[in-house]
């Protein structure tokens, strides 16, 4: 929601008993439609590098508030695709980070095996997430 494009992929699907979270992000963008490219294993060091679909940044803002840190901290935009959301794409530190059951882990999706009940959040960040963490921007998304 930093670029202000609301929720691109808002997926509930199946896990299966043992898995670990990249299994289900895999079937969860597939059922949404789009394509991505990843970096590691689905069972060791797997990172979500983007998104892609036919005009996925198209309308994207930055909210006033995130737009006002990026620029106190001398960030420059560094442009991107329209038909894809990745890595790199808008400013050198963005990319995508994930909430397991609302928290930031601090580590990697390969190391988390799915239970009844567990939500995964996966978010664009302008910012090594700071948008998320209280640092830069105390409003909801």
């Amino acid at each position: 929601r930093t670029l202000g494009l609301g929720d691109l992929v808002n997926e509930t699907v199946d896990f299966y008993k043992g898995e670990s979270i990249p299994y289900v992000v895999d079937r969860a963008i597939a059922a949404a439609g789009c394509a991505y490219s990843h970096t590691g294993s689905m069972s060791s060091g797997w990172y979500l590098a983007g998104i892609k679909k036919p005009g996925i940044t198209n309308g994207w803002h930055i909210p006033d508030p995130i737009a006002e840190m990026l620029n106190s901290e001398g960030c420059t935009e560094t442009g991107h695709d329209a038909n894809s959301l990745s890595e790199k794409d808008f400013y050198k530190d963005s990319g995508w980070v994930f909430l397991y059951n609302g928290e930031f882990p601090g580590t990697g999706m390969s190391d988390f095996t799915l239970q009844d009940g567990d939500t995964v959040t996966i978010a664009f960040t302008t910012s090594y997430g700071n948008e998320y963490n209280g640092e830069w921007f105390n409003g909801s998304w």
